[in-house]
Formats: C-alpha cells, structure tokens, sequence
C-alpha cells in the first residue's frame, strides 16, 4: 500500500499539477504532497502512471470517483524512491480527501492509497478597519 503525507503549504496557485503560469488569487493555496514509489511488478522497476483522487467530501473504500478531481502523470522514480506532487489551487479553509494509486506498463492499477485529508490554511487577512475613532466622538 502506498502511504501519504501531507508535506508543506504553499500560498497561490491554479488547480494543476504542473508548474504554469496564471492569475493568482489569495484565496487558493497548494498542498505538497509525498510518499515511496512502488515498481511495475510489485516493489521491483518502475510503474507508468500515478493517478490522484481529490475530493471536497469525505472518501472511503471502494472509493467512488464519480464527481472527484482526477489527476494522472507519468511516474518518474522507480521503487522505493521518495516521490511528490504539488497540488496547486486548493480553497482555503475548505477540508479535501486525497488517495493515490499507481499503473504499471500491463494496464493494471493498484488499489487506492490511505486516504489522508486536511482542511487548508485560511490565508486571506482580515479586511482594514478604516473608521476607527474615540468613543467620546471628538
């Protein structure tokens, strides 16, 4: 089983797990992600494809994609390397669910990782006050 944890937060970002350029906005934020790279065949060679599921409602077992984000990428470590994406636009202050599973040269999936979640970081400051005064009105 492949196992996930949540590595760092980033401030801005687009939905994508590519590095691109875009409008930023400050209320997204990126989660890094990372875990050991499983092989083709087993924990031997190198897989093909990672494919992510995220979710804004909770997930559990079998897990169900309909309505998830998906996203595949070519793996590029082979067994027993670390290996990470970088998440970009995430909500802030909104709870996600992530699980990971690998495809090798045959076609064939593993099963779904652990299934971690975290709420991301508020990162909008509150608004200025502009109308502060003294409370005897002079």
């Amino acid at each position: 089983m492949i196992r996930i944890v949540i590595a760092a937060i980033v401030v801005l970002g687009l939905l994508s797990l590519s590095c691109g350029e875009g409008e930023t906005d400050p209320t997204l934020v990126n989660v890094w992600l990372r875990w050991t790279a499983t092989g083709d065949d087993g924990d031997q060679g190198c897989a093909m494809t990672y494919q992510l599921c995220i979710s804004s409602v909770p997930l559990s077992y079998p897990i169900n994609t309909n309505g998830k984000a998906l996203e595949a990428w070519p793996v590029t470590v082979c067994a027993g390397l670390p290996d990470s994406v970088e998440v970009k636009g995430l909500t802030a202050d909104q709870a996600y669910w992530f699980t990971l599973r690998v495809q090798d040269d045959g076609g064939n999936w593993s099963g779904w990782s652990n299934i971690i979640t975290r709420t991301m970081l508020d990162v909008l400051a509150p608004a200025t006050i502009e109308d502060l005064q003294f409370a005897d009105g002079q």
